[in-house]
């Protein structure tokens, strides 16, 4: 929601406080003034110039705040897209009504569908890469592999059967001769040393080969139990719905359900729950069986690989001028092996030696199906994806704009064709109701509570009159920049509020206190003496002071109330009908002190 900053708010409406507190007085001047003409006391005969009498009345009378404010609507915000795009729709006008989640304008998508395309299709390609790896290799599959290394192998012995055996088999005899001399040297003498890092690489692989064995097994018990809870859970609830209904047509017979039958129901249910419990717990059991093979075997194959290394690591310990020497020598079978196949025989034979390899590789992973290490992988494809197509779902609500709340269009700052950058808003405003925030002095917050009524006229249309109530007082101060201490009130419009604006200027009276039926004077009638109140009563039989033209009066003590800028509340010492003296002048008022 777009609204002024609060330093620039409280600015204003100090403005606006010294703008009311200079009309009020204005306002209150010429009313004193109306009031002193229109009921100034007739001039009684015998008193002298600039003095009448005026009667002491029974009336109603009110105490009132005033402030000055703005009116505001009940919501305002400033709306803007997220993202920078072309507008596509407008789909508003200024002054439209619009309902809380109604699409207000449009971005153009082109690009972000595409993407959501894209994310979508990617999706699906993995969990359809996931599916397949779950579901293993087909019987036609499987063959299909072994015939593949049927063909590699028969390929092989045709390559291989264009040469005579014997020679080729001597030629390699003296090659493996070599080979195997080699192998020795790089084995290394049999020391302790060497012997126990073999000890550790078979001590590794045994570990390894039975954990295997153990997890799975723990693991397909615990699927199994997850099953046999499962079976358990629904005979129990199969019982539990027989007993259950068999019950409830017991219940339409007159008569209470017998209590054996509530008691086999109430058991039925508890078996229920307690297998429902016990699915639960196997099922957790199932899952941390998984989790426990994957963390385990995982391990055991870096023990495994450490114990390799750590091996090989002694064995290149050997004399490196042997195994040269050696390798010279598998060097020179090689050769002699050479001029018996010749290098493109040889390199046939390599390459058809190489696709059975491949070829056994490929049934052999058929036949074992996917590993711990290749789901994970494929899940981790999954859980990219879905994270991909959620950002491009996100991405494509961003191009639309919505409105937050019940709301009247109140400006449009954006055109179809054009970029929407961050000056492009739709505001929106709550015109159901209207509130005023006004600056009350600290002296005179203590007077208003909540739900107080008041009188609210505003500059805009100065013949009418609106209503309101105290919604809210700020339980903390405002200070301004030149000392002055306020607290924010909030006053809410009664109903319909036809032609009112926001940020129309508003003058507001809280009506604070009202008493009815009460004595009143004229404020100009009060004396104060020493902190006690008087009223003059006046004694025509003695002469008035020929020095002031004072008339001769009786001071009568009088207990006051609440007070406004012309009459003031007599709790006690004054009869209604009385008639007190007062000054023919126009005088100055302090609604928050002593008449003056």
């Amino acid at each position: 929601m777009a609204s002024a900053s609060p330093e620039k708010k409280r600015s204003r409406r100090t403005r606006n406080t010294i703008i009311g507190v200079v009309l009020l007085a204005l306002l209150a001047a010429g009313v004193g003034s109306f009031f002193f003409v229109q009921n100034r006391p007739a001039p009684v005969a015998g008193l002298p110039p600039g003095w009448a009498e005026a009667e002491a009345t029974s009336g109603t009378i009110e105490s009132t705040v005033s402030a000055t404010g703005n009116i505001e609507a009940a919501a305002e915000s400033k709306l803007s897209f997220q993202v920078d795009g072309i507008v596509n729709e407008l789909l508003i006008e200024q002054g439209d009504l619009v309902e809380s989640g109604q699409i207000l304008a449009r971005l153009d998508a082109t690009d972000s569908t595409l993407k959501l395309q894209k994310a979508e299709s990617e999706l699906k390609s993995a969990q359809t890469d996931l599916e397949a790896l779950l579901v293993g290799a087909s019987e036609a599959e499987v063959a299909e592999a072994r015939a593949r290394v049927a063909q590699a192998q028969q390929q092989y012995t045709q390559t291989a059967s264009s040469v005579s055996s014997a020679d080729i088999a001597a030629a390699r005899a003296d090659l493996e001769a070599a080979r195997v001399k080699v192998a020795d040297l790089q084995s290394g003498p049999e020391s302790d040393d060497l012997a126990a890092k073999n000890e550790a690489v078979v001590r590794a692989q045994t570990t390894l080969d039975k954990d295997r064995t153990d997890l799975s097994a723990k693991k397909e018990q615990a699927r199994l139990d997850v099953e046999t809870a499962a079976n358990t859970l629904r005979t129990v609830q199969d019982e539990y719905s027989r007993i259950y209904w068999q019950n409830r047509e017991l219940d339409d017979l007159p008569g209470d359900l017998p209590r054996d039958l509530q008691d086999q129901e109430a058991a039925a249910l508890r078996r229920v729950q307690e297998s429902e419990a016990t699915l639960e717990k196997t099922r957790l059991a199932y899952e941390q069986a998984k989790e426990d093979e994957i963390q385990t075997l995982q391990a055991r194959e870096a023990e495994l690989s450490s114990a390799v290394a750590a091996r090989d690591a002694l064995i290149t310990e050997s004399k490196d001028q042997e195994i040269a020497a050696a390798q010279a020598e598998i060097a020179r079978a090689q050769a002699k092996l050479a001029e018996l196949t010749g290098a493109k025989r040889q390199s046939d034979l390599g390459a058809q030696a190489s696709s059975i390899d491949i070829a056994q590789a490929g049934l052999e992973k058929v036949l074992e199906g996917p590993g711990v290490s290749e789901q994970a992988s494929k899940e981790a494809a999954i859980v990219r994806a879905e994270l991909e197509l959620k950002q491009a779902q996100r991405d494509m609500e961003k191009l639309v704009l919505t409105a937050p709340f019940a709301a009247t269009v109140a400006a449009v700052n954006m055109n179809v064709g054009e970029r929407a950058g961050t000056e492009s808003t739709i505001t929106l405003a709550d015109l159901t109701t209207f509130h005023i925030d006004l600056p009350v002095d600290e002296l005179d917050v203590a007077q208003v509570v909540a739900d107080q009524q008041a009188r609210i006229t505003l500059d805009a249309l100065p013949d009418r009159e609106f209503n309101g109530r105290v919604t809210r007082i700020a339980p903390l101060a405002t200070r301004s920049a030149q000392g002055t201490t306020t607290y924010e009130v909030t006053v809410e419009l009664d109903g319909d509020s036809p032609g009112v604006r926001p940020g129309m200027t508003a003058v507001v009276e809280v009506v604070t206190s009202v008493k009815e039926d009460t004595v009143l004077v004229p404020r100009r009638a009060l004396l104060l003496e020493d902190g006690k109140s008087f009223v003059r009563i006046w004694t025509p039989d003695t002469p008035a002071d020929p020095i002031s033209g004072e008339p001769a009066f009786e001071r009568r003590e009088v207990t006051t109330g609440l007070s406004n800028s012309q009459v003031i509340e007599i709790l006690s010492g004054l009869e209604p009908g009385t008639k007190v003296l007062v000054q023919d002048v126009v005088s100055t008022f302090n609604p928050s002190g002593p008449p003056q």
